[in-house]
């Protein structure tokens, strides 16, 4: 899928691959301190990435990238099927219950130079419509989007 960025750059919108290593691991390095802080759930060592890569098929997250001239990650987004223990806690701690199969945990990051550059925001809507072909549910770190139901 190709995106426009806001200043007409286009941008290449695709699944991690395992030949991703390398380009995936210097797209977390270079992240300022402010930017690493605000994305989880891995840490930005070389051996986290490469499971990472070479786990694609084996676990229950999606992973999308938004490339740059077919080699630069500028953008990376993370959904997990089902909820991270913190956030079924805190829902359970409310009353709010949630589906394993029908949710997902959204875990998005985008490279320091293209924030605010609108690619978190044209990625997700090329991302969403697959998303809720698989779920209902979608959680943000703390807060929710559930795709309507019938009559709503």
């Amino acid at each position: 899928m190709d995106i426009l960025l806001k200043n007409g750059q286009p941008v290449l919108i695709r699944h991690l691959e395992s030949g991703d290593i390398q380009n995936l691991f210097n797209y977390l390095s270079s992240f300022s301190d402010a930017t690493k802080s605000r994305f989880g759930p891995y840490s930005f060592d070389f051996g986290t990435v490469q499971n990472i890569c070479n786990n694609l098929q084996n676990d229950d997250v999606m992973r999308y990238i938004a490339v740059e001239g077919n080699v630069n990650i500028i953008a990376c987004m993370l959904f997990k099927q089902g909820m991270i223990e913190e956030d079924k806690n805190r829902y359970t701690a409310r009353n709010q219950f949630y589906d394993y199969h029908n949710s997902v945990t959204y875990a998005p990051s985008v490279a320091d130079a293209y924030q605010s550059s609108g690619v978190g925001g044209a990625m997700y809507l090329q991302i969403e419509p697959q998303l809720k072909k698989k779920v209902l549910s979608i959680l943000f770190y703390g807060a929710v989007y559930r795709q309507p139901t019938k009559g709503q």
